[in-house]
Order: C-alpha cells, then sequence, then structure tokens
C-alpha cells in the first residue's frame, strides 16, 4: 500500500470514529430528555365514581405542576379555594409516573399514576382510589405552559 493510501485509509478510520463518538452523544441526549419536564398548568379535574363529574379549572380549583430535570417536582394551586403546595421527586417507566410528596405533618406520600401525552402539549394524569368504601378515578388535566 501506498503513503497515499495509508494516509487515506486513517483519516476514513478517524472520521468514521469521531462520527460514531457524535452519533452516540446525541442518542444519548435525545434519551435523556424526558418530555413531561417544564411548567404544566391544570385544565380541567375529572372525577368519575356512580357518575361523572368535570371540574374545569377556574379560582377556586387550580393548579401548577413544574417537573424539573433533576427528578424534582412542585405544585401549588388551590382545591375548594383552599390553598396547596407539595415537593417531592418524581419518575416515569412506560405510562405510569410516580410521585413522592414531601409532607413534613404525613411523611412521605407515593402515588402512582396512569399517564397520556398528547403531542408535548397536553398531558392526562389519572389515577383510581378507593374512599370510604366509593371507588373514584381522578383524572387531572393539564397543557404546557
Amino acid at each position: 500500500m501506498g503513503v497515499y493510501m495509508k494516509n487515506l485509509l486513517s483519516m476514513l478510520l478517524v472520521f468514521s470514529f469521531l462520527f460514531t463518538i457524535g452519533c452516540e452523544d446525541d442518542e444519548a441526549t435525545e434519551s435523556e430528555f424526558n418530555p413531561l419536564v417544564g411548567v404544566w398548568n391544570m385544565t380541567s379535574i375529572v372525577i368519575e365514581s356512580e357518575g361523572t363529574t368535570t371540574i374545569d379549572a377556574d379560582d377556586d380549583f387550580n393548579m401548577v405542576i413544574i417537573f424539573n430535570e433533576d427528578g424534582t417536582f412542585s405544585n401549588q394551586g388551590a382545591f375548594d379555594g383552599e390553598s396547596h403546595s407539595e415537593t417531592g421527586t418524581w419518575s416515569t417507566s412506560e405510562n405510569k409516573l410516580t410521585i413522592i410528596t414531601d409532607d413534613v405533618a404525613e411523611g412521605e406520600e407515593t402515588d402512582i399514576w396512569d399517564y397520556t401525552l398528547s403531542g408535548n402539549s397536553f398531558l392526562s394524569m389519572t389515577i383510581a382510589e378507593n374512599e370510604d368504601g366509593y371507588d373514584f378515578t381522578y383524572t387531572y388535566n393539564f397543557t404546557k405552559g
């Protein structure tokens, strides 16, 4: 092999190595991004039990939840006119959203929500609970912004 071919082969190997490294970095960055990260404003709550009740967000029922890249969250708002706020951690696995709240008075609480995203701008979170022998399903709807 001549000097020209050795140099060409060396340059091709270097470029292919750099290209491979560059592609691996891009893929890692994309996989680390979670579309839940950001500020979400509640638009409504749907409560299902022996019927369905929809409560649109207003001054008495509202919530803003912020999912941070580091796996922490905070929310604040009002439920039935009373102020409410929480902080804690969050994680996802498939269509499950695990939220662990830090509550000084009641201790740590873990809730696992089913969630769906429509595009990157509409979030729906649903959880089923039994309260005093009655089954309830709560669905919170949010828009990003």
